[in-house]
């Protein structure tokens, strides 16, 4: 998720949960008062999304050993991770909610959260989190541009009862509409829109065993140019933009390569990547991958991948804004930031 005028993205982890003391534990309470009881508690990550290089924002699930009695918080960070504020979500116990939710930060105050849950899909805050108020109805209508403000992001429209889509131009109150120009169907994008520095939003998608393409729009969404990429479409390709630069991998090309593009996707050189690659990612303005074994690789200013040493085995690895969050441990998971992809520091976004 790319919002147009601050950098920002979502990273979503599935899986195991760290355990941690019940000091640890993020306060919970309100409307739906506390849903876990005192004893060792096991903490999942479900988003994390930094702002800038000290503000963040994570969606953290807090749950009994055994899984169940889930209870959910919003952690807020103002000092790059160091320490973190925790708040409540405006919807209770996991087994309430029927999908991942999904958090849009627009910037330090105004965020938007989708989750299904007592008849609301959607909130919004223009407090940071402190408090939420339901979307009642997002917007059926469409826009010829994204206006001013707005976020670009790829939404079902059968959530909505809705017509249109994938495109959606998401405003600050959680309303919007779709944009008129939908370059691409729903089921043809992969992952979210992204954003480039210069302003431009780039799609990537594409039929398995064709060619993936690239559409880009330097109008807000009004027109797109739909560029053909030398990558072989997967269904599970990756487009990153870091400090300009397009970088474009597909997990499962039958060449281990990740393409770059250093003028608009016009044209596309082959950078070699690790065997058997199957994350990449960025760190603020490097790119990383890592192999099936979890290692984690940067890419060097020769144009190389190489191993870095002092990273811990990834269980998964994604671009966070200025860092890439990186996922470790087997039976306890644990999770590191990085502005370079060299140097990792751990974080525990818990309250």
């Amino acid at each position: 998720m790319l919002v147009l005028g601050t950098v920002t993205l979502l990273f979503m982890v599935t899986g195991g949960r760290a355990v941690v003391p019940a000091a640890q534990v993020p306060a919970t309470g309100g409307h739906y008062g506390s849903a876990l009881t005192p004893g060792t508690h096991m903490v999942t990550i479900e988003s994390l999304d930094f702002v800038d290089a000290r503000t963040g924002f994570a969606l953290v699930t807090t749950c009994q050993p055994d899984g169940e009695d889930c209870a959910h918080t919003l952690a807020m960070t103002s000092d790059t991770g160091l320490t973190w504020r925790a708040t409540n979500v405006p919807w209770g116990p996991a087994d309430e909610t029927s999908d991942t939710p999904r958090l849009y930060v627009f910037d330090r105050l105004h965020l938007v959260l989708d989750a299904d849950v007592d008849d609301h899909r959607r909130w919004r805050s223009q407090d940071g989190g402190v408090s939420w108020r339901p979307v009642a109805d997002p917007g059926r209508g469409t826009v010829p541009a994204a206006p001013p403000g707005s976020m670009i992001v790829a939404e079902d429209p059968g959530s909505w009862g809705a017509t249109g889509g994938p495109l959606f131009a998401l405003a600050p109150d959680g309303t919007g509409r779709w944009l008129a120009h939908q370059p691409a169907g729903p089921d043809d994008l992969d992952g979210d829109p992204v954003r480039a520095p210069d302003g431009g939003i780039w799609l990537t998608g594409g039929a398995t065993g064709a060619a993936e393409w690239v559409a880009i729009s330097r109008d807000r969404g009004r027109t797109w140019r739909s560029v053909r990429t030398p990558a072989a479409a997967t269904g599970t390709c990756t487009l990153l933009i870091p400090a300009g630069t397009a970088y474009l991998g597909c997990v499962g090309d039958p060449a281990p390569v990740v393409y770059r593009s250093t003028d608009g996707g016009r044209s596309w050189q082959v950078i070699h990547a690790p065997a058997a690659w199957s994350i990449l990612a960025a760190a603020g303005a490097v790119p990383l991958c890592t192999d099936e074994a979890g290692t984690v690789y940067t890419l060097t200013r020769a144009g190389a991948f190489a191993r870095v040493a002092n990273a811990p085995p990834a269980t998964a690895v994604a671009s966070a804004g200025a860092y890439a969050v990186l996922v470790t441990g087997a039976t306890g998971l644990r999770y590191l930031v990085s502005a370079d992809g060299t140097d990792w520091r751990e974080i525990t976004p818990s309250g």
